[in-house]
């Protein structure tokens, strides 16, 4: 067979109307022409890096311009159709919707401001905002995955910027529900005491460990075989 499969990633990182409108999208056509190119796997954003969620949810923020629409199962319908797999695409510490409204969730640095990921990195034109996953933020994403995976028929999830240091540059957080248990546990941030430096890094490699792992038991509850 000459044919060659490939997936198709559907991320979209859109702002709000009037600079989007979605008018012309057309779940058909799209997975009509990743059919035609070999897709055998979409993956299909649930929510992206501004906070906007592309499916009709009750714990998320729907994005304005999407209106009645459903977007992500318009995609998922579409692909079931074409035989293709539907994985869900969905942003963790990129979030400008939950940074901007919840002030205690913003992930910040150790000069005590919010990290902006283009800061960090020289980029320009455009900047993500980070919320912190050790705070309320947390159980807001166990709570739209649980939503997602249970109300779709979906065969994976995507985990976009997830992990210790996603931007190279940023490793541990500093805002006030952190230093709270840094001390707690007696982890000293601000010691540069080599020991004391690895110690902060396993902690932060543990908790993205333990996010993970409840991610997983949510998917196992209501999904089960569902990947990662």
């Amino acid at each position: 067979d000459s044919k060659q499969t490939a997936f198709c990633l559907e991320t979209q990182h859109f702002p709000d109307a009037p600079y989007i409108t979605f008018e012309k999208f057309n779940a058909s056509e799209q997975v009509r022409k990743c059919k035609k190119s070999f897709v055998d796997s979409l993956h299909i954003t649930m929510k992206c890096h501004w906070g906007y969620s592309y499916y009709n949810t009750k714990v998320g923020v729907k994005h304005p311009a999407l209106g009645a629409r459903d977007q992500a199962w318009e995609l998922i319908q579409e692909s079931r159709k074409a035989g293709m797999e539907a994985i869900a695409y969905y942003c963790i510490l990129f979030e400008n919707l939950a940074s901007r409204r919840h002030e205690d969730w913003r992930f910040i640095d150790k000069h005590g401001k919010s990290v902006i990921w283009c800061q960090h990195n020289g980029v320009t034109g455009w900047r993500w905002e980070m919320p912190c996953f050790m705070t309320g933020y947390r159980q807001y994403c166990l709570d739209q995955i649980a939503e997602f995976s249970s109300k779709y028929e979906l065969d994976g999830l995507f985990l976009d910027i997830f992990g210790l240091g996603c931007d190279y540059k940023v490793v541990m957080c500093y805002c006030p529900t952190c230093v709270k248990r840094y001390a707690m546990l007696n982890l000293d941030i601000h010691s540069d005491d080599h020991v004391m430096k690895f110690a902060l890094i396993k902690h932060w490699m543990q908790n993205w460990a333990d996010f993970l792992s409840e991610i997983r038991g949510v998917l196992d509850t209501n999904r089960p075989g569902m990947s990662i």
